[in-house]
């Protein structure tokens, strides 16, 4: 066995060399169930569907103008009879960097009822809530994630949505509170309070950090949001967040989660004293064996 061999086998032994955790990128379009092949379909009421590995994800819906909270999914693509054509495309006619031919197929939305629906079933006429504010899709990891992005289909603009300030501890609208363009928020696992937020007004305003000159609202819009990272978020400080909430100011969709999450390294499993003194042993025959066969220096 050669030198670089036993090094090698020394460190895997001692797990040098490996990272601590690090994150792996996950996609969550919506058109298929975990098993990434079977297919999703139109009217879907979401729950736990994405919350085994990798994804890891439950998902839930607080509508402020209903008794019943149901997250569904709507099929861009639809061509029958829909109370609500403001979800239909390609083509998306009032503009955003996915416009005008982005094929979004099943995206995420509120759905517009009192009637409590429950996990697998299937609305007959999916529609958004179109009150405003409409309320809020929550996103719950069972493992830290460090980023997080999607896309966000018929945000008609800023107005559509309050922030933390214009809402009750319940998380519906104060009476007289005024919209102020929040609708991303942030927490750590268990938190009441969020740990960073984001407005639509920030992604359209060219003095903040958020900014993105391709992005634009209107109706029938569709817009690809760029992941808020940790960085992005001032959260530096923070090995991440379990949980996104996406307030929602009026009929609107989501689509597409793009997001990091953390996995821990492989757990270390202690060598027997018999086998360190092995490895000890055959890196010091290994290491006489070279001393054996090296070449004598040519002398003068």
């Amino acid at each position: 066995m050669k030198l670089r061999d036993i090094t090698v086998a020394l460190a895997v032994a001692m797990g040098i060399g490996g990272s601590s955790a690090f994150g792996l990128t996950q996609t969550l379009s919506f058109d298929t169930l975990a098993d990434g092949v079977t297919s999703t379909t139109h009217g879907l009421v979401v729950g736990n569907q994405w919350s085994a590995a990798p994804f890891n994800l439950s998902i839930t819906a607080d509508n402020f103008n209903r008794s019943a909270d149901t997250a569904a999914l709507f099929d861009a693509n639809f061509a029958g009879s829909t109370t609500d054509g403001d979800l239909t495309g390609p083509p998306w006619t009032g503009g955003g960097n996915l416009a005008p031919s982005a094929d979004l197929k099943r995206m995420l939305y509120i759905h517009e009822s009192n009637t409590q629906y429950n996990e697998g079933d299937i609305i007959a006429d999916p529609d958004d809530e179109g009150a405003r504010p409409a309320g809020k899709l929550i996103f719950d990891f069972s493992s830290p994630i460090t980023s997080f992005g999607f896309d966000l289909v018929d945000v008609e603009g800023v107005t559509e949505i309050y922030g933390p300030s214009e809402l009750d501890s319940n998380g519906d609208p104060l009476p007289g509170a005024t919209p102020t363009g929040f609708f991303a928020s942030f927490f750590a696992s268990g938190d009441a309070v969020p740990l960073a937020t984001v407005g639509f007004n920030e992604l359209i305003d060219s003095l903040s950090p958020f900014y993105d000159p391709t992005i634009s609202f209107g109706d029938n819009s569709a817009n690809r949001i760029q992941p808020f990272t940790l960085q992005s978020l001032g959260l530096n400080n923070v090995a991440g967040f379990s949980r996104v909430e996406i307030g929602l100011g009026g009929s609107a969709a989501v689509d597409n989660l793009v997001f990091d999450n953390l996995r821990p390294p492989p757990p270390q499993v202690p060598l027997p004293t018999s086998a360190w003194m092995g490895l000890v042993l055959m890196g010091l025959l290994a290491v006489r064996e070279l001393r054996r066969r090296r070449p004598a220096l040519a002398t003068a």
